[in-house]
């Protein structure tokens, strides 16, 4: 299929859709109370709504809806093709979904933060509709960081300033002789998981870039070299909790280089 002429049937049922839609994990946000089976009840309806192959949301009244993460993508992929083209209509869109992403942040914090437009459950936690996390705040400062690159608009660099605070101020820290993690939410325990180090290696690379000063934890968090002998700090966070060496499988090790070599980070295994 001609590249061109896919990205514009996707633009033009995107825009037709005003950037709402579904999400996999949005089965919380309809009218069941799934909480009455138990603490077991929510995470199961919600893995089971996932993968059901035919949408029912309409009857369990799930509606389509802004997801901030999605509307971070959107605006990058709109300054990506103002970019490319130079049509000044892509930028104008771009223009829409920051001042949409400027608005709908979540409050309460030490600086700007989004999550996802629906509560989420697992059998230990339940995180309420947007509660901001650092993989969706961290598409969403991706995106704004390439439309403060296009437009150097001061407010998308006081948000990109702003988000920083968040994750210094308010992510718990677990630290390793290798570096440092910082964890999914601000009520999470424990290093973050592999999507969440992924967001993690934007913040780092924007903030490099537009900050003046970047908190000590942020500046320091980095990647042991595989021979150990020494720190790459800007480039990624820890990976992962330390694994036993017995416990590294060939599967994991290329896994890991992949996903490295396409972020531009270092890998090492932590323990």
């Amino acid at each position: 299929m001609d590249v061109t002429a896919a990205t514009q049937s996707l633009l033009t049922y995107v825009e037709k859709e005003n950037f709402k839609g579904y999400d996999p994990y949005d089965t919380l946000n309809g009218w069941v109370p799934f909480h009455w089976l138990g603490k077991w009840g929510p995470a199961v309806a919600t893995q089971i709504q996932k993968r059901n192959p035919i949408n029912i949301r309409p009857l369990l009244g799930i509606k389509k809806d802004y997801n901030p993460k999605g509307m971070g993508l959107f605006l990058k992929a709109y300054c990506n093709l103002y970019r490319k083209t130079g049509d000044q209509v892509y930028l104008d869109k771009a223009g829409w979904i920051f001042k949409w992403l400027m608005a709908q942040y979540s409050r309460g914090y030490s600086g700007m933060a989004w999550g996802y437009n629906f509560p989420w459950a697992s059998s230990s936690e339940y995180k309420e509709a947007f509660l901001p996390s650092v993989v969706v705040t961290g598409h969403v400062v991706d995106g704004i960081f390439a439309y403060y690159e296009l437009t150097k608009d001061e407010s998308a660099r006081q948000a990109l300033i702003s988000a920083a605070a968040y994750v210094s101020g308010d992510i718990p820290v677990t630290e390793f002789e290798t570096g440092i993690s910082f964890a999914y939410t601000h009520r999470s325990k424990g290093p973050a998981t592999m999507p969440a180090c992924t967001q993690l290696n934007y913040f780092k690379a924007v903030w490099s870039r537009v900050c003046s000063r970047m908190s000590a934890s942020i500046r320091r968090s980095g990647l042991c070299c595989q021979n150990r002998k020494q720190m790459v700090p800007g480039i990624t966070v820890t990976i992962l909790r330390p694994v036993p060496k017995e416990s590294r499988s060939i599967f994991i090790r290329v896994l890991s280089w992949s996903l490295c070599i396409i972020s531009n980070s270092t890998v090492i295994f932590a323990g």
